[in-house]
C-alpha cells in the first residue's frame, strides 16, 4: 500500500472471489481483512477487503476467534454481520477455512 496516498484516502477496499486463494493470501499478505461477503458482478459471491490506512483499526487483540470453512457462505455473513472480520485463511484436513476475529475494542 505503500503508493497509496494517505493524506486522500482513508480506505483501501478489493473484492475478491471464495477459493481464489492466491489472492486472498496476497490481501492478508497487505493486512487487509475481510469486512463482507455479499453477492456482486452478476450475483457472484465475492469477499470484501478492506483495511484501514489510518491506523486506527485493524491491530487491536483478538478477544476470541472462529474458524469457518470457505464454503458456509452463512456462517460467514453472520459472523461478519456480527462484528467479526476475516484474519487469515488456513488449511486443514484438505479444507481451506477462514479465521474469523471478534476485535477488542479496548486494544
Amino acid at each position: 500500500m505503500k503508493g497509496v496516498d494517505r493524506n486522500r484516502f482513508r480506505y483501501v477496499l478489493a473484492t475478491v472471489a471464495p477459493f481464489n486463494i492466491a489472492s486472498m493470501k496476497d490481501k492478508f499478505r497487505l493486512g487487509m481483512e475481510i469486512g463482507a461477503l455479499k453477492k456482486k458482478y452478476d450475483k457472484k459471491w465475492r469477499y470484501i477487503f478492506i483495511q484501514d490506512l489510518s491506523g486506527l483499526t485493524g491491530s487491536q487483540s483478538c478477544r476470541s476467534e472462529i474458524f469457518i470453512k470457505m464454503d458456509d457462505i452463512p456462517k460467514q455473513q453472520h459472523l461478519l454481520e456480527s462484528g467479526y472480520r476475516g484474519k487469515a485463511l488456513e488449511k486443514i484436513d484438505g479444507e481451506w477455512y477462514v479465521r474469523f476475529c471478534d476485535a477488542d475494542p479496548e486494544g
